[in-house]
């Protein structure tokens, strides 16, 4: 069924031969895992990378912060100390940015605080987070990332981090991506904040 969606542009990309796929979905759209619809036998994402855009209004500024230069990595993890699993992911992802090269700094469990990652995130290239993220559908500014002492939330993000010197934000965490439905074009989910506050590019993997 969603590979009806591409066929209206499939001539065009035949002819452009894309290396890179940049999604803006309208609405509900933005729910579909479009990446994954076939085109010349194959899902869209094994052909070339495949990136979502909040709003088209974002591409020029998004292109604009993109950076290639990575040198420093922070990685919070664990902070309530209750997700055995991503001390194991913490220690993988130390070890490959490290033989990389890429200065890497951990914040884990207590040392996982709001105050710590405000204080460190603006100088890092990759930030990556394997903790809990809460989507409040009530009132989403309240969303955000549970840390060792207090939730990070959507408001604190867009207001207080400085994310300029970032390449890229990596949210490991079960309602990083879930999105919010709300009456206007885009959707709202706790990782676009890292947008907002200045990384070109959040990507997240999220559990149930």
């Amino acid at each position: 069924m969603m590979g009806h969606l591409i066929q209206s542009c499939e001539q065009e990309m035949e002819r452009l031969q894309p290396t890179e796929l940049i999604l803006v979905p309208h609405y509900l759209l933005a729910s579909l895992p479009l990446h994954i619809i076939p085109w010349q036998g194959k899902p869209l994402i094994e052909h070339f990378p495949v990136a979502y855009l909040p709003t088209p209004t974002f591409a020029p500024a998004i292109l604009q912060r993109r950076k290639t230069h990575v040198v420093r990595a922070l990685i919070v993890g664990n902070p309530m100390q209750n997700l055995t699993s991503a001390d194991v992911e913490m220690q993988a992802v130390d070890r490959c940015l490290s033989q990389r090269g890429i200065a890497v700094e951990v914040l884990h469990g207590p040392s996982a605080t709001a105050a710590r990652v405000l204080e460190k995130a603006p100088t890092a290239s990759i930030l990556h987070f394997a903790c809990h993220t809460q989507l409040d559908s009530e009132n989403f500014p309240r969303s955000g990332m549970d840390l060792a002492d207090q939730r990070l939330t959507v408001q604190d993000m867009m207001a207080l981090l400085d994310l300029q010197q970032t390449a890229l934000v990596f949210l490991s965490s079960c309602d990083g991506a879930r999105r919010k439905p709300v009456r206007m074009d885009e959707l709202l989910a706790v990782a676009r904040a890292f947008l907002y506050a200045g990384a070109p590019s959040a990507a997240q993997i999220s559990g149930p």
